[in-house]
């Protein structure tokens, strides 16, 4: 967005006008921390000239551009909340004649994507969410995961983008992109997306899948071994469902995944007895004993909200070798120790390794 465009813009919010001074402090920090509410803003302005039938055509072109540029940063900007380790990107749209020309790349650390502006507004912010997701969010990850996984994680992530926006959007990229994805004649593809599905009501697949993918998208192999990164792939995720099927209370028998491009574990911070006593060394002690000479890298700490000051002091007591870059509480539904279902509050705290293995020999 200009600083012209944002400038009429307050011009309108504030008609009784504001300082200079305060005028650029709000800009700035509007574009600074909510860049996908000023580009809604400027599609609403952006609209009204529209309506008045001044430059109506470049009006109308820039009243979509920013409203998929909000729509898209609106998404990515929630995946930055969730995800432990994902600045999102400042989003870009660019028009193109041809259909063949729609692509998403990065460029000088901007997510550029380009639609064809003749399609319609529902199919265009369908698709460049769905760009967004391949070409820049797993635009790593993805060359080592199958056909198969590959096209259903694009999937699960963009049903997540979608689903909370406007019903014409969602319709179409239901039509569009998720029947035909999922009723291809590839059985994998349904199967995968019915798991990711059921470890993401445990607020297992975007903080922990999704954030391990990611880092394994960051790795160098020595040689191609499609074969063994796929089948850890599907281990890792076996290892999720098992923590999304816990019951409260129920103690699993691996605290790890130790595979060679994903090292993470699970470690549930919630024993009523360690927590009241402050017994920090308990967790401190399983982290050396158990979690660093197997090579862990990321260690999600899970526990119920009300102990987010005690997860938070194991964090700084891990220390030298981890970093606690991502802290957050959310609402989950979570098992009793009959099977039965209730709401819970908790908690999610990160602890990843200074030092992580680039290369993968």
């Amino acid at each position: 967005m200009s600083p012209q465009e944002l400038a009429e813009l307050f011009k309108i919010l504030f008609p009784a006008g504001i300082g200079a001074v305060s005028t650029a402090g709000l800009t700035l920090f509007l574009v600074l921390f909510f860049p996908e509410k000023v580009e809604k803003w400027l599609a609403i302005f952006w609209s009204w000239i529209e309506r008045l039938g001044l430059l109506y055509r470049y009006a109308s072109k820039e009243r979509i551009r920013h409203d998929i540029q909000g729509s898209v940063s609106q998404f990515s900007k929630a995946l930055g909340y969730e995800l432990p380790d994902f600045t999102p990107p400042q989003v870009k749209i660019e028009w193109v004649a041809d259909a063949k020309d729609r692509r998403a790349f990065l460029e000088s650390g901007k997510a550029v994507i380009r639609l064809r502006r003749t399609d319609p507004d529902q199919e265009n912010i369908a698709t460049a969410s769905m760009l967004f997701v391949s070409r820049i969010l797993l635009r790593k990850a993805r060359r080592y995961l199958s056909p198969s996984q590959r096209e259903a994680v694009e999937l699960f992530v963009g049903f997540r983008m979608l689903e909370s926006q406007a019903s014409e959007v969602y319709d179409h990229f239901v039509d569009r992109w998720l029947y035909p994805g999922l009723e291809k004649g590839n059985p994998k593809i349904d199967d995968y997306f019915r798991r990711f599905h059921h470890i993401d009501e445990a607020e297992l697949f975007v903080p922990v899948f999704l954030q391990e993918l990611l880092f394994m998208g960051e790795k160098v192999f020595a040689r191609r071994r499609d074969d063994a990164i796929f089948a850890e792939v599907d281990n890792a995720l076996q290892f999720l469902e098992v923590y999304a099927n816990r019951r409260l209370g129920e103690k699993t028998e691996r605290p790890s995944f130790n595979g060679e491009a994903c090292r993470f574990a699970i470690m549930i911070v919630g024993m009523a007895h360690n927590i009241g006593d402050e017994r920090y060394e308990v967790y401190l002690k399983h982290i050396k004993e158990r979690l660093i000479p197997c090579g862990v890298e990321t260690i999600y700490m899970i526990g119920p909200s009300r102990n987010s000051e005690f997860i938070l002091q194991v964090a700084i007591r891990a220390a030298p070798e981890f970093a606690n870059p991502f802290s957050r509480n959310y609402r989950v539904v979570v098992k009793d120790r009959d099977g039965n279902l209730f709401d819970s509050d908790n908690h999610l705290s990160v602890l990843r390794a200074k030092r992580t293995a680039v290369y993968v020999a």
